[in-house]
């Protein structure tokens, strides 16, 4: 069986937010202002791919710039409503909602995007929604325990609803992109993904100075640099997958990283596979190779 290209770029883009998301679990497990963290973030992202389009001697076109901005608020809002959200909910519970974004934003790309729908792309997304439940959920074990917040809830429901409109906006910008389908990448994607990063230093900023904490300290701006990095791989791959492939089935994908990060986990912090676990990740697997094949 011959990969769709469009998988390579997706299986890719996991990658880089499976290593992402370790560094990302440490940051929240910290006190430091996220504020900063996202300002560092998002310095990096910007930097990296807008020095590239100016490289290319070109500024972003109205609708590079509209969709790039557009996309860059649905990103900052999610993350940042999930970080918040990790401070009053169970880490499994907030985590598990938030990645069931592929959910709605299956249905967006349905609807909105008018992408096909098949009887394998449903058992796909099936096997996907059970693997984020069986291995996110309920990671301390006791159900009955998880601490509902209110306000937290709405932050966790809000940012996985964002971050499902983001990659909509990914795929409908992707229209614009000429060199994505032979593995290149042009000034107009480089700004759009760049304008993105801007609008994280710009929301990180303003919730610096809200948490009152607008100071950058040596170990936020490691692991800003480290995860702004990561971060671009992420949505270089992404956008890439997007451009030559279907919403329904790059996005799901893209929300199995946890089969990275747990690996990641397992070998350097010696975390334990429990076989809820374990069945998570073969459900995992076989999302992705339903999803494959689907595209095919």
């Amino acid at each position: 069986m011959i990969v769709d290209t469009s998988i390579v770029f997706g299986l890719a883009s996991l990658t880089f937010a499976g290593v992402k998301d370790v560094v990302l679990k440490r940051q929240a497990t910290r006190c430091s202002g996220s504020g900063t963290y996202i300002a560092i973030v998002g310095t990096v992202w910007m930097l990296f791919f807008s020095l590239f389009g100016l490289s290319q001697g070109s500024l972003p076109v109205h609708s590079v710039l509209k969709l790039g901005l557009i996309a860059g608020t649905f990103s900052v809002s999610a993350d940042y409503l999930l970080i918040r959200s990790l401070r009053d909910l169970d880490a499994g519970f907030a985590v598990t909602i938030y990645r069931l974004n592929l959910v709605p934003a299956a249905l967006m790309a349905v609807i909105l995007l008018a992408e096909p729908f098949s009887l394998l792309k449903a058992f796909g997304l099936i096997a996907g929604v059970i693997a984020v439940i069986l291995f996110c959920g309920n990671r301390n074990g006791h159900p009955h325990k998880i601490h509902l917040s209110t306000g937290a809830l709405i932050c966790v429901v809000s940012a996985s609803l964002f971050r499902a409109c983001m990659g909509i906006v990914y795929k409908v910008a992707s229209d614009s992109y000429t060199s994505l389908a032979s593995g290149g990448i042009d000034c107009h994607q480089a700004w759009f993904l760049g304008l993105q990063g801007a609008m994280w230093l710009v929301g990180g900023t303003l919730v610096s100075f809200g948490e009152g904490r607008p100071r950058w300290t040596k170990d936020d701006v490691i692991t800003g640099v480290i995860t702004g990095l990561l971060i671009c791989g992420t949505v270089l791959f992404l956008a890439k997958a997007l451009a030559i492939g279907q919403a329904v089935v790059i996005i799901a994908i893209s929300q199995m990283s946890f089969l990275v990060t747990a690996f990641l986990s397992w070998l350097f912090m010696k975390e334990h596979f429990s076989t809820r676990k374990t069945i998570g990740l073969a459900c995992a697997i076989i999302a992705i190779i339903l999803l494959s094949i689907a595209t095919e």
